[in-house]
């Protein structure tokens, strides 16, 4: 495989990047929709096999309270956030980077969320996470111009350089359009919760 073809498939992949797949609820459904419903559900199931939730204390030691498996916010459908491994120590280091950001941004929503709810508890992380959104947003292009780098240059030379490799390229094909998908999805919604999370700190 050329170095040109798999650059080519990289990217094309890429481009068909969509939304992380979430559980639905198929109750009340019959025909194609019940069939639609069931796929998305297999496919959600299939994304689950492949990925753990994120975990507030990879954000800070000091969230550490919130990775028990009935607080973590990431672990819900709400504040969805599952960290994909591909075996490309070069993507998967990128990926921490860039699901880190996704989940800086959610955590945040969740406290205005909790806050709302006078979920004093939570809402008094709200100092914490002021300046961790505005990093996350100052390093959203930045991410962005990586991610894109590593598909159209970084990975098809690790896969020409290793032709084993090319056995890992589903994976990490999808581990690179998710978290493309992720950060501009965040990058859009960031601002704004940068300052709803503002408007609580003390």
């Amino acid at each position: 495989m050329t170095f040109k073809m798999i650059a080519s498939f990289v990217t094309a992949a890429t481009l068909m990047a969509s939304a992380p797949a979430f559980a639905a609820d198929c109750a009340g459904m019959t025909g194609k929709d019940l069939e639609k419903c069931e796929k998305k559900n297999a496919s959600a199931a299939k994304q689950d096999d492949r990925s753990t939730p994120f975990t507030p204390s990879q954000l800070d030691a000091a969230l550490s309270a919130w990775d028990a498996a009935d607080k973590n916010p990431f672990a819900t459908e709400a504040y969805r956030v599952r960290v994909t491994q591909t075996g490309l120590a070069s993507v998967d280091a990128y990926l921490l980077k860039a699901f880190k950001m996704q989940a800086t941004v959610v955590f945040a929503k969740y406290v205005v969320d909790e806050a709302g709810k006078g979920n004093l508890e939570v809402a008094k992380l709200a100092p914490k996470l002021v300046p961790m959104v505005q990093a996350a947003v100052a390093d959203a292009q930045s991410l962005v111009s990586e991610g894109q780098a590593l598909v159209t240059t970084g990975v098809p030379a690790e896969v020409q350089a290793n032709p084993a490799l090319a056995m890992k390229a589903p994976k990490v094909l999808t581990g690179l359009k998710d978290a493309l998908t992720a950060i501009q999805a965040t990058a859009a919604t960031a601002p704004e919760i940068g300052k709803s999370i503002a408007a609580i700190a003390p």
